[in-house]
């Protein structure tokens, strides 16, 4: 799902193809400029949350490009990330000097990469002008998933825009915090190891005390099998990653307001 939009600033295709691959799986949706004029327009155009900017560029380098972000009322505040072969000093000095929020060396591990998103989206979520408005009503939610930085992810936007969040990593301590907290609604993905969505589902439904919970389903696939109601009390209401927060936010509050009474 797209918990952010990330814009990559980088004129190796090879990378951009990686980059692409690793932010889409992550969840993140993935918007590609080649050289740092391009970079900037999108900045203005696309509005994403973060840039991850390559250091050497043919023209316009990224710390050029950094400085005219900057200048955009769009680009004041969003992190941005250098990658660079440079180990230099000297380069990371300057990085600093212009504004940036971090430098990492290539070659870049994914894994930490994405800690790093995670870090800077989290503390710059209440200013996301795509989370919306704080609600009123502190309904308490359950996300499951197994991809700790994708569910972390979700949990602290969710939190900011004032829910109660209980957050667990696999299916089976999901269906038993399901049955403990009974939460106003579960958001899980259905693809999880050892169990997935769909299990956790029929399970759910079968047990008396948990067959009443409305269920967000975070699905890789366009046409998600539809083996469960899609309204009234229970209901499974599915999104296609990937998503942006705004959509799932939405969706929250819909399944929230209808009690479980209406499809969103």
């Amino acid at each position: 799902m797209t918990l952010g939009k990330i814009l990559v600033v980088d004129d190796d295709v090879g990378l951009q193809y990686l980059m692409r691959l690793g932010l889409q799986r992550a969840g993140y949706e993935f918007i590609m400029a080649t050289t740092g004029e391009e970079g900037v327009r999108k900045v203005r155009t696309e509005k994403p949350d973060l840039v991850l900017m390559d250091v050497i560029m043919p023209g316009m380098g990224g710390f050029e490009a950094c400085e005219r972000i900057r200048q955009l009322p769009e680009g004041r505040h969003i992190p941005i990330i250098f990658f660079s072969a440079l180990s230099e000093l000297d380069g990371e000095v300057r990085g600093q000097d212009r504004g940036k929020d971090e430098y990492i060396t290539k070659p870049v591990k994914m894994r930490d990469l994405l800690a790093r998103i995670e870090h800077h989206l989290r503390r710059e979520a209440p200013a996301l002008g795509h989370v919306g408005r704080v609600v009123e009503a502190k309904a308490r939610l359950l996300v499951i998933n197994d991809n700790t930085v994708l569910a972390e992810l979700i949990s602290t936007v969710l939190k900011r825009q004032g829910y109660k969040v209980d957050t667990v990593f696999s299916s089976a301590e999901g269906l038993r915090k399901a049955r403990e907290l009974k939460p106003d609604l579960v958001i899980m993905d259905v693809s999880m190891s050892v169990m997935d969505g769909y299990e956790v589902c029929r399970r759910l439904r079968s047990d008396p005390d948990t067959a009443h919970l409305a269920v967000l389903m975070l699905t890789t696939r366009k046409e998600p099998k539809r083996q469960f109601r899609d309204s009234g009390p229970g209901a499974v209401v599915f999104l296609t990653m990937p998503v942006k927060m705004k959509e799932l936010l939405q969706r929250v509050k819909s399944l929230l307001r209808a009690g479980g009474d209406s499809a969103v």
